[in-house]
């Protein structure tokens, strides 16, 4: 779970859209593994009551609501050549706290607007200096990846949970120390470095042997994942 909760907040994922995601995707999953479960049957495994079962299962996946991004359209079509006063009528922090409300602080909102790019302090107001914001789309598309390499993770995990046999389990392997000293890490680094990316193309090379010319996407995925990790980079 703290692992949901770090992609959530580099997403800037508010708390009640994330519960709604997750309830979405629980009741999804457990309809994707267990099709033949009833309504009733789905209650009991998820705890979630049946008329959220049966409203979840006919809606589209939630999408969050850009509330920066409406609120810099909004900003624009209140502004006179581009600029808007902080404070008073028609100002920043007027159409800020109308657009906004109690959710997203205006200072913050402010200061989110210039860090990015959009707005500049000028004197007493803001000069706006962006129509459009192109944040969510690139934390998305790293957040994509990050799900992809989780449950690829998670299945490999719960296969070899329920086989008995060691010889049908999936490779799964770690391995870390907790005795490099930082100063050491950039060099052990290029050092992990080198060897991955020899036995990434001693895999891939493996793994392609086995394919046969049909469409991409023909069969099940299969194949192997690597990577490293540290909580020193978790705290960037």
């Amino acid at each position: 779970m703290q692992g949901i909760s770090k992609i959530a907040l580099a997403s800037e994922l508010r708390s009640k859209h994330m519960t709604n995601e997750l309830r979405y995707w629980h009741i999804h999953t457990a309809k994707m593994q267990y099709p033949n479960l009833s309504i009733a049957d789905l209650n009991q495994l998820t705890g979630i009551p049946r008329s959220t079962i049966s409203d979840l299962l006919e809606s589209k996946p939630p999408k969050p609501k850009d509330q920066l991004a409406k609120l810099l359209s909004d900003l624009w079509m209140s502004s006179t050549n581009k600029y808007l006063p902080l404070k008073g009528e028609n100002s920043f922090f007027e159409v800020a706290y109308t657009k906004l409300g109690s959710t997203y602080s205006p200072q913050t909102a402010l200061n989110k607007l210039i860090k990015l790019g959009a707005a500049e302090l000028h004197g007493d107001g803001i000069n706006l200096t962006r129509k459009y914001l192109n944040v969510s789309s690139n934390i998305n598309s790293v957040i994509k990846k990050i799900s992809q390499f989780i449950n690829w993770m998670i299945d490999t995990g719960l296969y070899n949970s329920r086989t008995k046999s060691e010889n049908d389990k999936l490779f799964q392997r770690s391995y870390y120390t907790t005795k490099v000293p930082d100063s050491e890490i950039p060099k052990l680094h290029e050092e992990l470095k080198q060897a991955i990316d020899h036995a990434y193309q001693n895999l891939k090379e493996i793994i392609d042997k086995y394919e046969i010319d049909v469409n991409h996407d023909t069969f099940e995925e299969y194949g192997v994942t690597i990577s490293e990790f540290s909580n020193l980079f978790s705290k960037i």
